[in-house]
């Protein structure tokens, strides 16, 4: 096996959402945030000449194992290895989804989903007027 050396680029959403989580545990720890950071590039550097270290990404279908994927301190890392190139596609780890969201989202989330179990088990229950006192807009 002869290390190549790829370029790594990064997929616009999975840039976006990285930097989201950063700045997510920036706001409780900086030293947290910094060493989250420092580690995850540190990993995706290192994928630029040993791609194979991340194992098959179970969730892509039809994967031909050009698709990898690797979990760093709560944080999924996806990616694609092409001949010359690596994709990033980084995403938070399923269990830690809810944690990203802030306390109002997840406030207002749970208001909406009340609001519609309430309006499928008995439409007539909710008003117009009822329906303004749940804070929807997300």
């Amino acid at each position: 096996m002869v290390a190549v050396n790829r370029k790594i680029s990064w997929d616009k959403t999975a840039l976006h959402d990285f930097k989201e989580a950063i700045n997510y545990i920036h706001k409780n720890s900086v030293q947290n945030a910094d060493k989250v950071k420092k580690d995850i590039l540190s990993k995706i550097k290192k994928m630029a000449f040993y791609p194979e270290t991340g194992r098959p990404d179970k969730e892509k279908l039809n994967n031909d194992n050009s698709y990898r994927a690797f979990y760093l301190h709560h944080y999924r890392i996806s990616y694609l290895v092409k001949e010359n190139e690596i994709i990033i596609a980084f995403s938070p780890h399923k269990q830690n989804t809810n944690k990203i969201l802030s306390y109002k989202d997840s406030i207002q989330i749970r208001y909406r989903v009340q609001a519609l179990i309430l309006l499928i088990s008995a439409p007539s229950a909710l008003s117009r007027s009822s329906m303004r006192s749940y804070p929807l807009s997300i």
